[in-house]
């Protein structure tokens, strides 16, 4: 090696040193404004949040973000765990009329299954007093409503023991249908692993009645009802508060709708009770007495099924009652 050379070497040394020295200062402060327990980072903007893999989506994080994203969403409950069926083994839950065992008694149900029953929506249909299931299958038109909404449609038939078809009375034994409803369900849910946010109720005079009745005492299970000339106070059930938010349309014939009781007053008094307690209702009162004077299926379908259990769609409260609602309907 030259003297020139060996002379030039400490300078060419010194410098190299010093750029290296800044280079790692500058270096390090990038890598504390990158750190997560950085005192700035809170300063960040989301974009550079989300450039610098801080704040994250949900779901990017894998199982374990969607697990907390659910735990934290309080707009998605969930309907309570189904009993497990009383009747041992669940019977085929085919379309036509189905033997069922549930708790004491031996029951029958007329079930209407769509073309495609896996994760269908569920919907109890009560007949009246003096009637039957088969006559429900037609006033209610089951058949239609399983093919054109794809709903599997129960109709269940009433055990003859209490004075109106159906245990609403106080000093009725009202598990003997609750079981019988939590039984199909448990059983459905077996064969068709159902949509168990999305059941529904129905009935006619006295199972108006019963699914008043279900919808204050099983609302754990419901995501809406319809009730036809149904309701609470005097013979009829008093009234309780559901335990979770279910949207309710009620129809009543005005005051010439009485079967022992006036059903007018009845639903009033349901839905009166029921707007103050904080749930959507809409009430459809015709003066055509104890009937029901619309299409039942396109009346009642569209309203249920827009609602899935406690996440009642409000939509309606803004938006109003559109023109396909007949003219004596209206929100409470």
């Amino acid at each position: 090696m030259s003297e020139h050379t060996t002379e030039t070497k400490g300078p060419l040394v010194l410098a190299a040193l010093l750029t290296a020295f800044l280079f790692i200062s500058c270096a390090n402060g990038d890598e504390g404004d990158l750190d997560p327990a950085a005192p700035d980072d809170s300063n960040l903007s989301d974009e550079e949040q989300d450039e610098n893999g801080e704040d994250e989506e949900p779901g990017e994080n894998g199982e374990e973000n969607d697990e907390e994203g659910e735990e934290e969403d309080p707009e998605k409950p969930q309907p309570a765990p189904l009993p497990d069926y009383s009747g041992g083994d669940c019977p085929p839950m085919s379309a036509g009329t189905v033997a069922i065992s549930s708790g004491a008694n031996q029951r029958q149900v007329h079930l209407d299954v769509p073309d495609q029953p896996g994760g269908a929506p569920v919907l109890f249909v009560y007949h009246g007093a003096g009637s039957n299931a088969e006559q429900f299958v037609s006033f209610f038109r089951t058949a239609h409503i399983a093919s054109t909404y794809g709903v599997i449609v129960v109709t269940p038939s009433s055990t003859g023991l209490f004075q109106y078809e159906w245990p609403f009375l106080d000093h009725e034994d009202a598990s003997v249908d609750t079981v019988l409803f939590t039984d199909v369900l448990a059983c459905l849910d077996q064969q068709y692993e159902i949509d168990l946010a999305r059941v529904y109720t129905t009935g006619f005079s006295a199972g108006g009645l019963w699914s008043t009745y279900l919808m204050m005492h099983m609302s754990e299970h419901l995501a809406s009802v319809a009730i036809f000339s149904g309701g609470t106070g005097g013979m009829a059930s008093a009234y309780q508060p559901p335990s979770w938010r279910i949207p309710v349309l009620a129809t009543h014939g005005g005051p010439t709708d009485q079967v022992v009781i006036r059903f007018d007053i009845s639903t009033e008094e349901m839905a009166v009770a029921l707007v103050d307690d904080g749930h959507l209702v809409i009430v459809c009162a015709h003066d055509g007495g104890h009937t029901i004077p619309w299409d039942i299926p396109s009346l009642m379908m569209p309203f249920l099924l827009s609602h899935a259990f406690g996440v009642p769609d409000l939509t309606i409260l803004e938006d109003g009652l559109d023109d396909s609602w007949p003219s004596e309907c209206a929100i409470r």
